[in-house]
């Protein structure tokens, strides 16, 4: 069994991540805990050249942010003894649990439109 664990750093995102652990270790799962940063890279072309620095400065900021959290989980995950892989990407959440989905055959996502 593998479960999938998404964080964003925050309070309330730290019980999920507790919940899931416990969860996983009562049931023997491995899990994959998965940051997802916002792509600012979709600003268009004429603004991005005046904002280019900020973009930088966003980006390493958000990479060492998302490297501390999953770093947290992780080490939390070793603690309680449960398998943990950490991932860290800028795609959409949607298309990022695909991604993941495809990569572990035997977790099932509904990866297509949703309903309203």
């Amino acid at each position: 069994m593998h479960i999938l664990i998404p964080t964003g750093g925050s309070e309330l995102a730290h019980k999920g991540v507790v919940q899931g652990l416990s969860l996983a270790k009562s049931v023997g799962a491995k899990v994959t805990a998965l940051v997802v940063e916002a792509n600012i890279y979709g600003v268009p072309t004429s603004w991005m050249n005046r904002i280019f620095s900020a973009v930088a400065e966003y980006a390493e900021h958000a990479n060492e942010r998302a490297l501390k959290v999953l770093s947290g989980v992780a080490d939390e995950a070793r603690s309680v003894g449960v398998s943990c892989e950490t991932v860290q990407t800028t795609r959409e959440i949607r298309p990022a649990v695909c991604h993941l989905a495809a990569r572990a055959p035997r977790l099932t996502a509904r990866c297509g439109p949703q309903p309203r």
